[in-house]
C-alpha cells in the first residue's frame, strides 16, 4: 500500500539496504508490504550479499542463484531451482574441507547453469552476463536455443510480472489512511503491536524504532517475536507492550 508524501506527515526512512550520497525527499511512502519489497530489494536489486539467519537463528549472509535446467523443467520444484550461497560464493561441507559448489567465477557460473538473481533487474548486466555466456560455450547453437528458452520462460516473466497496489493519494486525511491499512491487514498476518505502535507515532513525525534501540529488520523482527517470562519486549526500552498498547489506545484508539 503506497502513499503519495506530502499529506499525512509520517516520517519517512530509506529500505535497509538503500544507500545515498544526500538525504532525498521521498516522493512515495510504503505503508504496508515494506517487509517483502525490503527482502525482494536486497535479493533482486541491491547487489550485495543479504543478512538472514538459519532456522536456528544464526546470523548469515546469502547470494542467491537459479539453476537455469532445473527452471525450465516442467515437473521439477521452483523453490529447488533456488540456490542460496555464502558471500564467498563457495558452497563447503565438512566443516568447509570439501567444497561442493563453487560460483565464485563467472566461468563456473556458465559451466553450471547458474544464473545470478540480481541480474534479473539489471539490463546491462544481464546482456553482459548472456553475451559472456554464449562466449564460453563457444556459441553453440544448443546453449543458445537454451539460453533464448530461458530468457522467455524465466526472465522475461519477472519483466512483465505486475502486483496489485493500493494507491492512496496526498490529500487522503489521516483517518482515512489509518482505516484503510486496518483493513488491509485483517486478513492477512496479524500486526503486532509493536508494528502498529510503530506506525501510529511516525504519523507524528516521530521514529519510534531509535527510542526503542532498533536499528536493523532483525531487531524489528526479533522485537516483534521474542517473549521474556510471557511479556513481550524491545532492546532499551523501559515500557512493556502491554504499556505501550495503553499509550497506544489511550491517544490514538480514534482514529481505528
Amino acid at each position: 500500500m503506497f502513499l503519495e508524501a506530502g499529506g499525512v506527515p509520517f516520517k519517512p526512512r530509506l529500505f535497509e539496504g538503500v544507500q545515498v550520497a544526500v538525504p532525498i525527499k521521498p516522493k512515495t511512502l510504503v505503508l504496508d508490504g515494506q517487509q517483502r519489497l525490503t527482502s525482494m530489494f536486497l535479493a533482486l536489486k541491491s547487489g550485495r550479499a543479504v543478512n538472514t539467519t538459519t532456522e536456528k537463528g544464526v546470523d548469515i549472509e546469502r547470494i542467491y542463484f537459479l539453476d537455469m535446467k532445473l527452471c525450465l523443467e516442467e515437473k521439477a520444484d521452483r523453490e529447488n531451482a533456488v540456490a542460496s550461497l555464502p558471500a564467498t560464493l563457495t558452497e563447503t561441507e565438512d566443516f568447509g574441507r570439501k567444497i561442493i559448489r563453487d560460483l565464485s567465477k563467472p566461468q563456473l557460473q556458465f559451466a553450471q547453469r547458474m544464473f545470478p538473481v540480481a541480474l534479473l533487474f539489471d539490463a546491462a548486466g544481464y546482456a553482459n552476463w548472456t553475451m559472456a555466456y554464449l562466449a564460453y560455450h563457444g556459441h553453440s547453437p544448443e546453449e543458445a536455443q537454451f539460453l533464448m528458452k530461458f530468457q522467455q520462460s524465466v526472465w522475461l516473466r519477472f519483466q512483465e510480472y505486475r502486483i496489485p497496489v493500493i494507491k492512496l493519494t496526498e490529500d487522503t486525511p489521516r483517518a482515512a489512511v489509518c482505516q484503510v491499512f486496518e483493513k488491509v491487514n485483517t486478513g492477512g498476518v496479524v500486526l503486532t503491536v509493536f508494528e502498529l505502535v510503530t506506525a501510529t507515532f511516525a504519523v507524528e513525525n516521530f521514529e519510534l524504532r531509535p527510542r526503542l534501540g532498533i536499528s536493523t529488520e532483525e531487531d524489528h523482527r526479533k522485537a516483534s517475536h521474542t517473549e521474556c517470562c510471557g511479556r513481550h519486549f524491545v532492546p532499551n526500552c523501559d515500557y512493556t507492550f502491554g504499556e505501550l498498547r495503553a499509550i497506544f489506545d489511550k491517544k490514538y484508539s480514534s482514529f481505528l
